[in-house]
């Protein structure tokens, strides 16, 4: 529940930048394929085993989803939120007191709602 005044400030994996850089860089060594698959946290190239494969099947810090900016969007305009209660935000600017203190991945996408 937000109470009226209140900022719902979400930073999420930017799984479109990492797919741009995917694309964009024509991945001829695998390279940007493998970063990729990294940082989604999925499928690495060898097979986990012990504490790794334990955590595979139970979730852990795999993302088992990636929402992107406008699917974040529409899933808040369907909370309730109008569109214009709705902000693409930069990595430490927004409308959040004392953002500084939380925020910690500038490779992150932001997005704010307000009320």
């Amino acid at each position: 529940m937000l109470k009226r005044g209140g900022v719902l400030r979400l930073a999420l994996s930017d799984g479109e930048a990492w797919a741009r850089e995917l694309i964009e860089s024509g991945d001829d060594a695998g390279d940007a394929g493998h970063r990729y698959l990294l940082r989604l946290g999925s499928h690495p190239l060898e097979r986990p085993t012990g504490k790794q494969a334990l955590t595979s099947r139970f979730g852990g810090h795999i993302h088992r989803w990636q929402p992107t900016r406008g699917l974040v969007r529409k899933m808040l305009v369907e909370a309730g939120f109008a569109d214009s209660e709705i902000f693409d935000r930069k990595f430490l600017e927004g409308d959040l007191p004392e953002i500084e203190k939380i925020e910690t991945r500038e490779e992150s996408f932001f997005t704010e709602a307000r009320r």
